[in-house]
């Protein structure tokens, strides 16, 4: 690979090339993806940053790069020679009002319009013109200029359907739902660019991004004939030509969607798309008929899981516990009784999949598993590497963030455990339980079904426990999770900004923590659903799906209520029913869960 200053000294010969002062790199695909091929990480080729969350300046001068709160040790450690970290948060400039400051009138800012979406490229293009600045659309990535022969090619693996008894809904079914969802929206076709709502839409997978199920592909639904044009390469279609042919499925090549999308302007159809989501590159081909429908229609519809993928989610979230509890009963022995062992960070990893693989319909992880022992637990987005892991040990806290893919739904799942081999200490202690006790009020509460309550209402309630204690973290509460998808979906969430109605059948993580740099880490997760109170017809709650007991180790009991008490010893007493029959016949597994689900 190119040397940093290299990489950088031949972007900035790029911006003379086409008289820009700055260029902006996204950490994003023209699909507008969080989670990306390799082909598309170009913020990690540019500056050596590999989170999820970046955005990069590059001027003459400066290269910056800026993340959220999640990635800032992990950006202090991994950003190469020359560039500079900047914060997403209250109280430092946001880039463009960085760019504002520092650029003089007259300059270009020259960005790749198939990595931004319509909606920031009109919204940046007028602020910036408010300041004598103009946003540029250069047709070609001049990240990708410099990767040249060494940039990774884009995947072409085969797709594969989807199967109904997973799904819970026919292709058939689904377009009925968006059809009818279109129609107070007066278009004749609905262009689908995000990956997720592709491959729901069809009901088919794939494995062109790591760890999420989707494949590379555009789609135009028309509402009216119940049909879908798919663009995708071809070469990926050979083993699903019958569920194509008998679901409506018109396939055309992946790059023929500008083309068709003008041939849909000048024929004067309306087509529905969603700003926020369609690049800018694309907009260009039919933004004189085109018709914003205010949200993504299909996310809205797919995040509502139906009663099967509800069922789906139930199931998954079971069997990913009892891998947990055999993997960490397992660690706990090793680590006891094996003090030459030479488990470290990453193949403990390694070792949690191979308890996972056993389990039915299981399909690999649904994100890079988060290994995570001491200070490295502080690190909030940590991923170990080979060559750097930690060795393991039973006298720090472990924080372990994992997830699994299966055919019949997505997990997702955080515990902090201490194996035991010292005691933790009192000021451990007290955080691990203040943030237990935000999990628990959050799963708790109960309100109204007939008011618009989003996540923003409920953001507080994890993090009050916290901040009677003058702490905080810094990342969202929850996200939502998708069902044999993506394991971060939309709309819904649980922060300070998600003003998404929280609907029944919506899934989404319930994830507060706390995290001291260089000394440890702590996040407690389970996957919760919206659902119907069970006594109460009027009023909606949080169903916990995810059923592994809690560290016993770190929780200090002088803060829990006798009504905590309670609840969480009927908790472990659920983890023991549900956990049981799937550890027939393991002796370790089973009596690490007893232990660890005695009464309090």
């Amino acid at each position: 690979m190119e040397s940093q200053s290299s990489k950088l000294s031949q972007i900035r010969s790029l911006l003379a090339d086409h008289t820009l002062t700055a260029y902006l790199v996204f950490h994003n695909d023209a699909h507008t993806s969080e989670y990306l091929a390799k082909c598309d990480e170009r913020v990690h080729f540019i500056s050596g940053f590999s989170g999820s969350s970046g955005l990069c300046v590059i001027t003459n001068d400066k290269a910056l790069m800026w993340t959220d709160g999640r990635y800032y040790l992990q950006a202090e450690r991994q950003l190469e020679e020359g560039w500079q970290m900047m914060k997403m948060e209250a109280g430092f400039p946001t880039y463009f009002e960085w760019l504002s400051q520092n650029l003089p009138a007259g300059s270009s800012i020259g960005v790749d319009p198939s990595q931004i979406s319509a909606a920031s490229f009109k919204l940046r293009s007028t602020y910036f013109k408010e300041k004598s600045i103009t946003l540029k659309a250069i047709q070609e990535n001049l990240v990708d200029k410099v990767w040249a022969a060494e940039k990774p090619a884009m995947p072409q693996e085969p797709v594969f359907v989807h199967e109904v008894q997973y799904a819970g809904l026919t292709v058939q079914e689904k377009y009925s739902k968006v059809a009818s969802k279109l129609e107070a929206k007066k278009v004749d076709a609905l262009l689908v660019t995000t990956l997720d709502d592709i491959d729901w839409l069809v009901n088919l997978r794939g494995k062109d991004i790591a760890y999420n199920p989707v494949f590379f592909a555009y789609a135009i639904f028309y509402p009216s004939e119940l049909k879908t044009q798919l663009f995708i390469s071809k070469s990926k279609i050979a083993n699903v030509q019958e569920h194509l042919s008998q679901k409506n499925i018109e396939v055309r090549e992946y790059n023929e969607v500008s083309a068709v999308l003008s041939e849909l302007t000048k024929a004067g159809k309306k087509i529905g798309y969603d700003e926020n989501s369609c690049n800018a590159q694309l907009f260009e081909a039919f933004k004189d008929s085109g018709v914003h429908t205010g949200e993504n229609v299909i996310q809205h519809i797919k995040s509502i899981k139906n009663p099967v993928e509800m069922e789906g989610m139930r199931r998954v979230n079971i069997k990913n516990c009892a891998s947990l509890i055999q993997y960490f009963a397992w660690m706990e022995n090793n680590l006891k009784n094996n003090p030459d062992h030479d488990f470290t960070e990453y193949t403990a990893a390694q070792k949690l999949e191979e308890f996972r693989k056993t389990r039915e319909l299981y399909q690999g992880p649904s994100f890079d598993t988060i290994s995570s022992m001491g200070p490295n637990g502080a690190v909030i987005h940590y991923k170990p590497e080979k060559d750097t892991a930690l060795k393991m040990n039973n006298k720090e806290i472990y924080l372990l963030d994992s997830g699994v893919q299966y055919l019949d739904g997505t997990t997702d799942i955080t515990r902090t455990v201490h194996f035991g081999g010292c005691e933790a200490t009192d000021e451990q202690k007290d955080r691990y339980t203040r943030v237990l006790l935000g999990v628990l009020d959050l799963e708790r509460i109960v309100w109204p079904s007939n008011g618009p309550y989003c996540g923003a209402d409920f953001d507080t309630l994890a993090r009050r426990h916290l901040w009677e204690d003058g702490v905080d973290y810094k990342h969202g509460t929850g996200h939502g999770v998708g069902s044999f998808n993506c394991v971060h979906e939309g709309p819904q969430g649980i922060s300070r900004r998600n003003m998404s109605k929280l609907e029944i059948g919506m899934c989404v993580s319930n994830e507060p923590g706390y995290y001291k740099d260089g000394e440890y880490g702590i996040r407690i997760e389970n996957v919760i659903m919206v659902n119907q109170h069970p006594t109460y017809a009027d009023r909606l709650y949080f169903e916990n799906l995810t059923f592994c007991p809690y560290s016993r180790e770190l929780i200090d009991l002088k803060l829990l209520s006798p009504k905590d008490r309670a609840y969480l010893n009927q908790f472990n007493k659920r983890c023991v029913e549900l956990l049981t029959p799937l550890l027939e016949g393991d002796e370790l597994s089973q009596a690490y869960l007893y232990r660890q689900c005695a009464s309090l």
